[in-house]
């Protein structure tokens, strides 16, 4: 858990060979190595080894990655959803307003910021479609830094809802671009390594937005990200907290988020608590709840997933000649895709219900709407629910329609383009022919693909029922 990654990958290494060669007592026992390092394409193959049969199966390698986990705490606090930055009209599900975000410094944290901004951005507007979303991201070194992120994401490219652009801070014409946008900006993110600074600038930002926007900071935050290794963590948050309390009449607000005494804990480290959730969706979503975290019963579905040879004939099966050569590595690689679809959707439920005014209903409204489920209808277009009002089909439509958003916008971060010549994936090329808008996926008779986002959206329902 040191700061020098290339010596905590070599311990991880080290420990994991001398763990499979040693006695023979450990051979069935599970051994956890948990190393401090960047989740990227070399590092995460540790943590694969543990799916692939040709490896031993009891050591697992944990990548504990500190930008990771700071996003992930943004994700996993609903306050802090783009949903709640944007008007809202509840009776549908959708939004009358627009979205707009900088990031500041594109390094690790604003890069995987802006991944999970796009795809819990990716919300439904008043006509039906995808509603106004924009993140600008700022960084003096982004000409080195855009041909990588394009490379690993594609889709992105030419799409006018991300703007990378070269610039400092402290440039003029970061402070000229920012009057042009200070009056649709809602969300944003300083990550530029340097606490003292950070907050400096947050403050300078902060009375800049005061100075020029019109109609006070209502939906507006600014969020610094605390540097690893913090000392002065407390005198940020004194500092934010001091500068929120003299400003509250504003409604604006600045958070400070990464700080490590908050994202290396128990629960996120060891217990692994974002998988414990994913698995709870999972479990609910094929209608087999269990409450009990501990129950190998809880983890049963999770764990069956990870059969690479079976989900290789699987893919095998599949009338696509160019699936049969399937490699393991893409096998892991998608079935790890399918996990992180569980994870987004676990936290994901929250913007969900936000959307329906649903948050803070009580068990006996959640319990209506989801009796309204054992009716449904699956049609050549969707879902209908024939014992719930013509409100609530809207409402669910509305939703099934963003969780299409969600998963579009997942996959397109993850590398995905769409797969424009067969109706099936290919995981070698990450193409996948769901990439569409909802529109299209009738008229390309992809079948009923439909009726999985609406499952998603039922059982985001359900699973918040059954946690009250």
């Amino acid at each position: 858990m040191s700061d020098n990654e290339d010596d905590n990958i070599k311990s991880a290494l080290i420990m994991r060979l001398a763990a499979s060669k040693g006695d023979a007592s450990l051979q069935n026992k599970p051994i956890n190595i948990y190393c401090h390092a960047r989740r990227d394409n070399q590092n995460v193959i540790l943590e694969n080894m543990a799916l692939d049969g040709n490896e031993t199966l009891n050591i697992t390698v944990r990548i504990i990655d500190s930008s990771y986990l700071s996003v992930l705490s943004l994700k996993m606090n609903p306050t802090y959803h783009p949903v709640n930055f944007v008007k809202k009209d509840t009776s549908r599900a959708v939004v009358q307003s627009s979205f707009t975000a900088l990031i500041v410094g594109f390094g690790e944290t604003g890069q995987d910021t802006l991944k999970f901004l796009y795809e819990f951005g990716a919300l439904v507007g008043e006509d039906g479609q995808k509603s106004a979303f924009k993140c600008y991201a700022i960084d003096q070194n982004m000409d080195a830094l855009r041909g990588e992120f394009y490379m690993k994401a594609p889709a992105l490219v030419g799409n006018n809802e991300v703007e990378l652009i070269q610039c400092s801070n402290h440039a003029p014409q970061f402070w000229d671009k920012l009057r042009e946008i200070i009056n649709q900006l809602n969300y944003v993110v300083i990550a530029i390594g340097d606490d003292q600074k950070s907050i400096s600038f947050a403050i300078n930002l902060y009375e800049f937005a005061c100075r020029y926007r019109e109609n006070n900071l209502e939906h507006f935050k600014i969020f610094v990200r605390s540097s690893y290794h913090s000392e002065k963590n407390i005198q940020l948050k004194d500092i934010a907290n001091y500068y929120n309390q003299s400003n509250r009449e504003s409604l604006g607000e600045i958070i400070i988020f990464g700080a490590t005494k908050e994202v290396f804990t128990y629960d996120m480290v060891v217990n692994d608590r974002v998988k414990k959730d994913a698995m709870g969706f999972l479990n609910v979503y094929e209608n087999k709840p269990v409450a009990d975290m501990e129950s190998p019963e809880y983890s049963k579905l999770w764990n069956n997933r990870h059969n690479v040879n079976t989900t290789i004939e699987k893919y095998r099966s599949k009338d696509n000649p160019r699936a049969k050569p399937t490699i393991r590595h893409f096998v892991i690689q998608d079935i790890r895709r399918q996990e992180f679809q569980d994870m987004a959707n676990a936290y994901h439920v929250a913007t969900k219900l936000q959307l329906a005014g649903m948050y803070d209903a009580g068990l006996d409204e959640l319990n209506r709407i989801c009796e309204c489920f054992s009716s449904a209808k699956v049609t050549d277009t969707g879902v209908e629910y024939p014992n719930a009002s013509q409100q609530m089909n809207e409402m669910m439509k509305n939703l099934a329609k963003c969780e299409h958003l969600r998963w579009n916008a997942s996959h397109e971060m993850m590398g995905y383009t769409r797969n424009e010549d067969t109706t099936s994936a290919y995981i070698i090329a990450q193409k996948h022919h769901c990439l569409v808008a909802w529109e299209e996926m009738d008229s390309l008779n992809l079948g009923n693909y439909k009726e999985y986002d609406y499952k998603v959206v039922e059982t985001s329902f359900r699973l918040r029922k059954d946690k009250l």
